[in-house]
């Protein structure tokens, strides 16, 4: 027998098929043996009522990669690309400050194939926090707590994978961390033979506390004297 997770992908679909009642299964006898298993086929499902209808959902759900939370950081002084797919033909994205209730920048998304792309002002930076709002038809996806600053992409080979939890000055740099206003995106190790459009795993986090025990050491430590510099002004 053959157990079936109601949980399939077939290369070619936009994304995930579920729900799927039964899989046909295309084996071939051998002289003398049983059938061997060699393939399942899944071609029905493109005609499939059920599997049209889970495709279509997903194509028309507002939705954005995970880089995009609350309390991510945004490039100050360039032009802001907000990205996704689904919603209408009409996608807005807007940037409020804190306690204004009119936009600080707005721009329409240009909508091609199932994706959307906007390109909002640039902004100066500063401590002040933003919401970014994205809106097509009824759907909505709202993110808090966004500061306008500098972007600094870490990377490198294996020393660049030091947590912070793994130095000598870690008591002395937990102590002293209350810094919400560096955040950090670190993305789970993960691996790709083509490009994808999202990244699986990773979130927003302040450095405070016991928080940047998780956080690469030399990209901590980086971040800290740019802010120490800069006074904390972006």
């Amino acid at each position: 027998s053959l157990t079936v997770y109601p949980y399939i992908r077939r290369s070619g679909f936009v994304d995930q098929v579920k729900d799927v009642a039964n899989i046909r299964v295309v084996s071939h006898p051998t002289d003398g043996d049983a059938p061997v298993f060699q393939e399942i086929d899944l071609n029905f499902t493109e005609d499939d009522p059920a599997a049209a209808e889970v495709i279509a959902e997903k194509q028309q759900t507002l939705r954005m990669p995970n880089l995009f939370a609350d309390d991510m950081i945004l490039q100050r002084g360039k032009s802001i690309r907000v990205w996704g797919w689904g919603g209408t033909d009409n996608v807005t994205v807007s940037l409020t400050k804190d306690g204004e209730s009119a936009p600080a920048s707005t721009a329409d998304a240009a909508v091609t194939d199932g994706g959307w792309l906007a390109e909002l002002p640039a902004l100066p930076g500063g401590t002040d926090a933003y919401t970014l709002t994205v809106a097509s038809g009824d759907q909505t996806l709202s993110y808090t707590g966004i500061l306008i600053g500098d972007v600094y992409l870490a990377s490198g080979q294996s020393n660049m994978a030091m947590f912070v939890k793994d130095t000598s000055t870690r008591d002395a740099d937990v102590e002293e961390a209350d810094f919400e206003n560096i955040r950090f995106f670190t993305q789970g190790f993960a691996g790709a033979c083509e490009e994808k459009d999202d990244i699986p795993t990773g979130k927003w986090e302040k450095a405070v506390g016991d928080t940047i025990d998780d956080f690469y050491a030399v990209a901590y430590k980086f971040a800290k004297e740019v802010y120490e510099k800069t006074e904390g002004s972006i």
